[in-house]
């Protein structure tokens, strides 16, 4: 079999246009995957072929790092439901974006150039060889730190106390509702309008008895906290008129409900407000309006 054949520039046979096109693709892709350390490497090194004349050489480890990368980011997108949809998600949307259009470009440069027999070998042991020993430990680490983890799922404790807080979320969200339809006063100020009222006494403006039924000394909704989870309740603007004998109500409001303990109590924080949209992250910090809608109970979202 014939050696690897290395062509150098200039020559007539390669498309100046395409060459720039490669590099410029280059270029992106080494800024997106600079957190990546090693991947970037591998882009830089395109450059250097490219820049010492190397040229197949240079479009064989293009194609190749940017065909593992493709497939790579792709199967990570495939995965992304079951962490969440938010920057990351985009990010890898660019990344795998970028990969394609390097690969596109790269095989159009090389078609511009003369074929040799030892082009296919030059690709295997210049592109994909490389590239796979490139993106190897980016993939094992992501897998470790990662996918794994959120495939195997939390504790049962974990598990379960998140459906109770998305339970919990869409109660107060329709029993906020209901108080403002039954009380004329907007929604309740603060989630203890919403409880139960002293004991003897009728429900009211200021104590509705519509959560918590029961008082519980762990578990009162109306407190703040339901089975392993923190609920945060905060109150928009005063309503302008507010019925005789009631605390204001409010023209809005904003919910958050997060783990105690990350991981063991609850891996899910969540964010809604009076639409009744419910937002959703598995990372350690409080949701907020960029995160996921939806219920990560169906089963893409856990």
């Amino acid at each position: 079999m014939g050696s690897p054949v290395e062509t150098t520039l200039p020559t007539p046979e390669v498309d100046p246009g395409r060459l720039r096109a490669v590099r410029i693709a280059t270029v992106a892709c080494l800024l997106v995957t600079a957190p990546l350390f090693i991947p970037p490497l591998m882009y830089a090194l395109v450059l250097w072929w490219l820049w010492r004349r190397k040229v197949k050489k240079g479009l064989a480890l293009a194609v190749g790092m940017g065909s593992t990368g493709f497939a790579v980011e792709l199967a990570w997108l495939a995965l992304m439901p079951y962490m969440g949809v938010g920057l990351l998600f985009w990010c890898i949307s660019l990344g795998a974006v970028l990969q394609a259009i390097l690969v596109l470009v790269a095989v159009r440069a090389y078609y511009t150039m003369r074929r040799e027999p030892g082009d296919r070998r030059l690709l295997v042991l210049s592109g994909f060889c490389p590239a796979v020993v490139a993106v190897s430990p980016v993939v094992l680490l992501l897998l470790v730190t990662e996918v794994l983890p959120h495939l195997w799922g939390p504790p049962g404790q974990a598990i379960g106390s998140m459906s109770s807080a998305v339970d919990a979320l869409n109660a107060i969200n329709v029993t906020a509702k209901e108080y403002a339809r039954v009380y004329k006063n907007g929604f309740p100020a603060n989630l203890a309008t919403l409880g139960p009222p002293p004991k003897g006494n009728a429900p009211s403006c200021n104590h509705a008895d519509l959560i918590d039924p029961w008082p519980a000394t762990e578990n009162w909704l109306a407190m703040g906290k339901r089975s392993g989870y923190v609920f945060q309740y905060t109150p928009g603007p005063p309503v302008p008129n507010p019925p005789a004998g009631c605390v204001p109500g409010v023209q809005s409001y904003t919910l958050t409900a997060r783990p105690e303990e990350y991981y063991k109590t609850g891996w899910h924080s969540f964010f809604t407000d009076q639409s009744g949209v419910i937002r959703w992250t598995r990372e350690d910090r409080p949701a907020t309006t960029q995160d996921s809608p939806g219920d990560p109970r169906i089963p893409l979202g856990r």
